[in-house]
């Protein structure tokens, strides 16, 4: 099965590159536009052809469990 590449928005890579910043107040909003925004307005293709969407967030979660642990 072929999938067609599908458009990212501007937005989207700001998004991106605010989970990757130290300010957590970006973050938060990022976090925030990815739920309220883009989880639920962009197919699951985009999602499979960019999963960097997906690890950025889940590595910032992961990183804040083990911060929590220790």
């Amino acid at each position: 099965m072929h999938l067609s590449s599908l458009v990212v928005t501007f937005s989207c890579c700001i998004v991106s590159r605010s989970l990757r910043n130290a300010d957590s107040s970006l973050v938060v909003s990022a976090c925030e536009f990815l739920s309220d925004v883009v989880f639920q307005d962009f197919p699951a293709e985009v999602f499979l052809q960019r999963p960097y969407i997906v690890k950025v967030p889940s590595s910032l979660l992961f990183k804040l469990t083990v911060t929590l642990e220790t």
